[in-house]
């Protein structure tokens, strides 16, 4: 068995002997790996089979991750009849804050203990809000 870097494996999963599994790999949780695995892809299910490219799978989190953080903004609105503060919703602060302010969210950097790679993301992916306040007023239009 080989396993590339890289590499995630989902929680149960059963990788299956003389099967290779290539650089920058996701096998989704309870999967059952019983082929080899090209590189850069995401693989789920039993047998596991290729889901999609890495590349699909970042740009569909992406656009997922923002109609989250809108979701979440509406929804704490609605229950207490104001906007939240940055904080409520500091999971997504990659939406809203550039790399030159993400210091002010460092324990939410802190929690995977790997701040300077989430860093050198941030330096090339910035936020898709100008600001705090641009993503709340974009996320209370109706």
């Amino acid at each position: 068995m080989e396993i590339g870097n890289n590499v995630f494996i989902g929680m149960d999963s059963i990788i299956c002997r003389n099967v290779s599994i290539g650089e920058n790999v996701i096998i989704g949780a309870g999967s059952v790996v019983t082929k080899d695995c090209q590189p850069n892809s995401v693989y789920a299910g039993n047998p596991a089979r290729r889901i999609s490219s890495i590349e699909d799978f970042i740009n569909k989190r992406t656009a997922l991750q923002n109609c989250e953080a809108v979701e979440l903004v509406r929804e704490y609105y609605h229950k207490y009849k104001q906007k939240p503060d940055k904080y409520a919703v500091g999971e997504y602060f990659m939406l809203f804050t550039n790399v030159d302010k993400c210091r002010e969210f460092q324990s939410a950097l802190d929690v995977c203990k790997n701040s300077d790679e989430s860093i050198e993301y941030m330096r090339k992916h910035p936020a898709i809000y100008d600001s705090y306040d641009a993503f709340v007023e974009e996320a209370l239009k109706e």
